[in-house]
């Protein structure tokens, strides 16, 4: 498998929808919302223009996506999925450790799962991130913020 990472332009804004929607799906299902699901074109464009957003690509098709808000040294990791029948093949580790080399200036970094996914939660533990907060956001979800911190 040959996977490529790098940054997405606004040209990649549907491909990265359509990864987004059947990534999320299933949350969006459980939960009645979430904030990556379904989002519009013009919307994807403008995270495109604002925050670092590497495409996930095997043999040529977009597979996920990484999107971080650099805060100073603070790099907050907004979304981060890749879609279902490429999940468990180590990509997302791959992927972690990629940004990790890429961005060594970041001293902390930080993210948002449901406390409910127990398979993200596991993921990012794994990853070496730290349960920080809950922090209900409604009935159905509860979100867990993890962080780690950079040991460059």
């Amino acid at each position: 498998m040959n996977i490529i990472i790098e940054r997405a332009s606004e040209d990649d804004a549907i491909e990265i929808i359509k990864v987004r929607n059947k990534s999320f799906y299933e949350d969006f299902l459980d939960f009645g919302e979430c904030p990556g699901y379904n989002i519009s074109i013009d919307e994807m464009k403008k995270k495109i223009q604002k925050f670092v957003i590497y495409k996930i690509s095997v043999d040529g098709k977009i597979i996920g996506d990484i999107s971080i808000d650099i805060r100073e040294n603070y790099f907050w990791i907004g979304c981060l999925e890749i879609i279902p029948e490429f999940q468990n093949f180590g990509i997302g580790t791959e992927v972690l450790k990629f940004i990790e080399e890429k961005h060594p200036e970041a001293k902390i970094w930080g993210l948002e799962t449901p406390a409910q996914n127990y398979r993200n939660c596991c993921f990012y533990e794994k990853m070496g991130f730290v349960k920080v907060k809950d922090t209900q956001q409604s009935e159905k979800i509860t979100l867990r913020t993890y962080e780690k911190i950079n040991k460059n």
